[in-house]
C-alpha cells in the first residue's frame, strides 16, 4: 500500500511538472495570428523563397534570422509566426543542406535577444524544470527508478 501511495505521490509531481512546463513553453512561443490568411501565407513563403534560393546556405540562414528580427520589431505577427513557431524555416533550411538543430539554435539566439523580462523568467523556469543536469525532471525520473526498485525488491 506504501509503495502504490508513494507511486501515486511521483506521478501527481510529474503531471504538475507537465502543466508547467506546458505553461512556460506557451509563454515562450510566438503566437499564431487570430487571423491567418493561407493566401498572405502563401505569398510569404514565395517571397521568402525568392529572396533565399539566390543565397548560399550559410547567407540563407542568417538572412532568415534577420527576417525574424524584424518582424518581431515591426509587429509583423504573420511573418514572427511563419518564422518563430512553425516548422516551415526548418523544413526549408533542411532542404538546403542545413540541419534542423542549427536553424532551431539561430531562432533561439533571435528569440532569446528579443525576450521581455517575462520570458526571459520564464526560459529559465524551463531550463530549471527540464534541464539535462540537475532538474526537477531529472529528479522525477530519479525517484520513479528509485520507486521501480523498491517495488522489485518486496517480496
Amino acid at each position: 500500500m506504501v509503495v502504490e501511495t508513494y507511486t501515486a505521490e511521483v506521478e501527481k509531481m510529474n503531471e504538475a511538472l507537465q502543466k508547467e512546463v506546458e505553461r512556460l513553453r506557451e509563454i515562450l512561443t510566438v503566437p499564431k495570428p487570430k487571423e491567418l490568411d493561407q493566401g498572405e501565407l502563401l505569398n510569404l513563403k514565395a517571397d521568402l523563397r525568392m529572396l533565399l534560393d539566390t543565397m548560399d546556405k550559410s547567407a540563407a540562414q542568417r538572412r532568415l534570422a534577420q527576417e525574424l528580427e524584424k518582424a518581431l520589431e515591426t509587429g509583423d505577427e504573420v511573418k514572427a509566426w511563419l518564422l518563430g513557431a512553425s516548422d516551415w524555416p526548418s523544413l526549408y533550411m533542411e532542404s538546403r543542406g542545413v540541419l534542423p538543430e542549427e536553424w532551431e539554435k539561430t531562432k533561439e539566439t533571435v528569440l532569446i535577444n528579443r525576450q521581455d523580462e517575462k520570458q526571459a523568467e520564464a526560459r529559465r523556469l524551463l531550463k530549471l524544470l527540464t534541464g539535462k543536469q540537475k532538474s526537477v525532471a531529472t529528479t522525477i525520473k530519479s525517484v520513479r527508478f528509485y520507486a521501480g526498485v523498491c517495488v522489485d525488491k518486496l517480496p
